[in-house]
């Protein structure tokens, strides 16, 4: 425990441990000016001294702002002050201490050392330190059974800490302080009495519990502390009220703790039958998740399939593309000669169109040479003799005329699907006297 709260303090049982320190030092302080209490936290011990001494005047000092507040509003006193501050910078508010006491402080510290040595700084040259430090014993034996301290920096044994003080002080003395468990016997008649028996069982060396220290630049005032110095046995409370303190809240616990595993063990078995519910669930699903990736594995094969049939598919419509490319290349190639064809029938047919004109008009001449003649008989039957054997090969080229009819409608069809070349050529049938009359 590092700090005592509120809560703490209304415990008899931990409220004893921490007030019979301040019991202790009350016992041989006298005529003391000021005394400082230094790490005071929430300020019972500060308040202890006030009232023991309500001639001095009393302040603490602590770190903790939220320590100090809790306090001064707790503890309140006329001659009770508190300040904050470490224990390193008490010499920018203190000097010339006549008294100072720090509980379970140093092994809180950075530098242990630094620390007696701020302490010495603000004392007088006859001032009394009075302290105390848990032994390392008493650490070690806490933090198998608790764990460990982690705002302890260091640990002390009996030689650790005489060496610390005397680096600092002149005089030192150091004693021990224990908390347990005892028996007392008191005469109703007394109360008064000095009279203690302590028991032997106590180790000065590795006490379980803290060492306790007085330490002094002053012999005389060290020597004066330690005439008023004797043993003493502060009663903190009965063993029935530190059993309802400590162990009946450890039992309360124990009852707690073992409702809720009883509760958790039925909770468990609960979650085990629904585990059980759950594994035969996951069991069918695993059954038809096994079904499902059958079926997946069978598409998968279908897909492969199919995927190779349309690369079969697709390499056969790419032959197919590539011959009916071919033949329209081909055909293109045809075209461009059945073009080159038409234009030299074309040709042709200008040709025989420029004939027939010619005939035309020398027909037309015959006729006015045939009609001048008329008067001359002979010349009419030489020309109907030369008539008569025109005629006969007029039938002739009109057989022969026929069968190039003939063949001209062939070539007609092959070229129908070429519609300027079909025009050209409906256009040329239309001549009246063909070019075959010839």
């Amino acid at each position: 425990m590092e700090r005592l709260n509120q809560m703490h303090l209304s415990r008899p049982s931990i409220y004893a441990e921490h007030a019979a320190r301040y019991e202790w030092v009350a016992r041989f302080l006298k005529g003391q000016d000021r005394i400082i209490d230094c790490a005071c936290g929430e300020g019972y011990g500060s308040y202890l001294l006030s009232q023991h001494f309500p001639d001095s005047e009393v302040i603490g000092f602590d770190v903790s702002k939220e320590a100090l507040l809790s306090a001064r509003a707790n503890f309140q006193a006329e001659n009770l002050h508190f300040q904050q501050s470490s224990i390193e910078d008490l010499c920018n508010y203190v000097k010339n201490v006549d008294c100072l006491v720090s509980f379970e402080t140093l092994e809180h510290t950075q530098v242990p050392s630094k620390a007696v040595q701020s302490i010495r700084h603000v004392m007088s040259d006859e001032g009394l330190l009075l302290g105390s430090v848990p032994s390392a014993y008493y650490e070690d034996a806490c933090t198998e059974i608790f764990g460990p301290n982690i705002h302890h920096r260091h640990k002390f044994s009996k030689a650790d800490l005489e060496e610390l003080l005397l680096k600092e002080f002149e005089c030192v003395w150091i004693g021990v302080a224990v908390f347990g468990l005892g028996t007392i016997f008191i005469g109703s008649d007394d109360q008064d009495s000095q009279d203690q028996v302590f028991s032997d069982s106590i180790s000065l060396e590795e006490p379980m519990g803290s060492f306790v220290f007085i330490a002094s630049n002053s012999t005389i005032r060290f020597n004066n502390a330690l005439n008023d110095l004797t043993k003493a046995f502060y009663f903190g409370v009965g063993f029935a009220q530190y059993f309802s303190d400590e162990v009946n809240p450890l039992f309360e616990t124990i009852d707690n703790i073992e409702s809720l595993v009883r509760d958790r063990d039925s909770y468990i078995k609960d979650l085990e039958s629904k585990v059980f519910g759950q594994a035969e669930y996951i069991e069918s699903v695993e059954s038809i998740i096994s079904e499902k990736d059958n079926y997946i594995s069978n598409l998968e094969t279908k897909m492969e399939n199919r995927e190779r049939s349309l690369l079969e598919t697709i390499k056969d419509i790419e032959k197919l593309v590539k011959d009916r490319d071919s033949y329209i290349k081909d055909l293109e190639e045809k075209n461009s000669d059945q073009v080159e064809s038409i234009k030299r029938i074309e040709s042709l047919v200008d040709e025989r169109d420029s004939y027939i004109s010619y005939l035309e008009k020398n027909v037309k001449d015959f006729r006015d040479v045939h009609n001048s003649l008329k008067h001359t008989e002979n010349l009419v039957g030489e020309r109907d003799l030369y008539i008569q054997s025109l005629e006969k090969r007029v039938d002739i080229l009109t057989e022969e005329n026929s069968a190039k009819s003939e063949q001209y409608a062939a070539l007609r069809d092959a070229v129908h699907s070429l519609p300027l070349l079909r025009k050209v050529i409906d256009r040329k049938l239309k001549i009246k006297g063909s070019y075959y009359d010839k």
